[in-house]
C-alpha cells in the first residue's frame, strides 16, 4: 500500500484512509477490504494520470476562481471566518496572483508570496500564516475542480509565531473598574470578570439562558457584527457556574425584555460590542487610572482567578469552552503551581485511612527485627 495511504477495519466495514494531494485527509468505508484497496489503487492511477498530462485540466486566473471558490466552497464556515477569508483574498492574495492562471502557481510564486508580506515589515507573523492557510485550502480545491494537478502551496512553511503574553486585571484593579462603571455596563463587566465569557457570548446572553436555580449561564450563541450565530465550536456551548455576587448582580437588571437580552439598549435591541467597548469599557478605564486593556482581557483575569483559587485544568478547559485542554495549557499553563503541598498531605491522608490510620515506614514496625525476612 503506498504511503500514507492506510486500509482500517471498523466493524464489518473496511475504511480507506489517505490524504489527497490537496493535503486533506479522506476516508471512504467499503464492505470488502478488496473494494477499499481497488478503490485507493484507482485513486493512485487518476493522480499519476493527472500529473502525467493525460488528463486536461480545466483553465482560469486565480482572480476569476478565487470570488467563485468563496461562495461555493467556504458557504458553512461561521460568518467571521467567511469575512476574514473574504477581507484577506480581496486585500492581498487576488492584488498578488490576480491574472496568474492557476495552473502557473508553484511552490516559488507561494514561497516569494510569503516573503514579501514579512519583508514590507506591516503584517503579523500570524497575518501571513492565516492568508497561507486560505491560500492553501483554496489552491486544494482548485485541485479537486480540476484546475491543478498538485497543490503548491502545500509545502510552504508556516512563520513561526512568538507566545503572546496574556495580559489581565488583578482583584484590585477589577473592583476599580466596576467602581468607575455605569448602569447596565457594570453588571456586564462584572459578568465578564465572573463567568470568563468572550464579548460576543455575553452580548447574546437571552434571561431565558441564566439558570438560577443551578446558578448557570447557559452559552448556546454569539454576537458578531449585529448577527446571531453559532457559538465559536461545540466546547463553546457551555455551561458556566456563576458565584452568589453575579448571580445576585443579575438578579437586579431589569426585568421588562425579560425572554430576550440580558445586556441590551433601552429598546431591547442588541448593544453594539465596538460602541460598548469605545464608549464605556474605555472611558471606565480611564476613570478608574488604569492602564488601556482589551475588554478580552476580562476573560484571561477570570480564568486566572480560578487558578489562584486551585481549579484543575479540565474544569477550566471547560469553564472557558476552549476546544481542547492543549489551547488551555498553551494559554494559561504556566500559571499553574509546580508544586503543590497540600495534595501531597491529602494523599497521605487517603493512604493512611488504608492502612487502619497508619503507615508502616520501618521494617520493624512491618515485623522485622533488622534482619532477613522470614521465609
Amino acid at each position: 500500500m503506498a504511503a500514507g495511504k492506510v486500509i482500517k477495519r471498523k466493524g464489518r466495514n473496511y475504511v480507506a484512509d489517505w490524504y489527497d494531494a490537496g493535503g486533506r485527509r479522506r476516508r471512504k468505508s467499503f464492505g470488502k477490504r478488496k473494494d477499499a484497496e481497488s478503490f485507493l489503487e484507482g485513486e493512485k492511477q487518476t493522480r499519476k494520470a493527472v500529473e502525467s498530462g493525460q488528463v486536461i485540466l480545466k483553465e482560469s486566473t486565480f482572480g476569476e476562481y478565487a470570488p467563485a471558490w468563496l461562495e461555493r466552497h467556504c458557504p458553512n464556515l461561521k460568518p467571521s471566518t467567511f469575512n476574514s477569508y473574504r477581507a484577506n483574498l480581496k486585500t492581498h492574495l487576488i492584488p498578488r496572483f490576480e491574472d496568474l492562471d492557476l495552473r502557473a502557481i508553484d511552490h516559488e510564486k507561494v514561497d516569494t508570496f510569503k516573503a514579501f508580506m514579512f519583508k514590507r515589515g506591516k503584517h503579523a507573523n500570524q497575518t501571513i500564516n492565516h492568508n497561507l492557510k486560505i491560500l492553501k485550502k483554496l489552491l486544494g480545491d482548485a485541485l479537486l475542480d480540476g484546475y491543478l494537478s498538485m497543490n503548491p502551496a502545500l509545502t510552504v512553511k508556516a512563520l513561526p509565531l512568538m507566545k503572546e503574553e496574556i495580559d489581565f486585571l488583578d482583584p484590585d484593579e477589577l473592583n476599580l473598574l466596576l467602581d468607575k462603571s455605569r448602569g447596565v455596563y457594570r453588571t456586564l463587566f462584572l459578568a465578564a470578570m465572573l463567568s470568563g465569557m468572550r464579548r460576543g457570548e455575553a452580548l447574546a446572553v437571552r434571561h431565558t439562558d441564566l439558570d438560577y436555580a443551578s446558578a448557570q449561564i447557559h452559552i448556546q450563541r454569539t454576537l458578531y457584527r449585529g448577527t446571531f450565530t453559532a457559538p465559536k465550536s461545540k466546547a463553546s456551548r457551555r455551561k458556566i457556574d456563576m458565584p452568589p455576587a453575579l448571580v445576585d448582580a443579575l438578579k437586579e437588571l431589569p426585568s421588562r425584555f425579560r425572554g430576550d437580552l440580558v445586556f441590551c439598549q433601552p429598546n431591547g435591541k442588541h448593544l453594539h460590542a465596538e460602541n460598548m467597548v469605545r464608549r464605556e469599557f474605555n472611558p471606565a478605564l480611564k476613570r478608574a487610572g488604569l492602564r488601556h486593556v482589551k475588554f478580552h482581557s476580562l476573560r484571561h483575569s477570570y480564568a486566572v482567578m480560578l487558578i489562584e483559587s486551585g481549579v484543575n485544568v479540565k474544569y477550566l478547559q471547560r469553564q472557558l469552552g476552549h476546544a481542547s485542554i492543549k489551547m488551555t495549557l498553551d494559554t494559561y499553563g504556566h500559571l499553574f503551581r509546580d508544586t503543590n503541598p497540600e495534595a501531597s498531605k491529602g494523599l497521605q491522608e487517603i493512604f493512611e485511612r488504608g492502612q487502619g490510620g497508619h503507615i508502616s515506614v520501618t521494617k520493624k514496625a512491618a515485623g522485622n527485627s533488622g534482619g532477613p525476612p522470614a521465609m
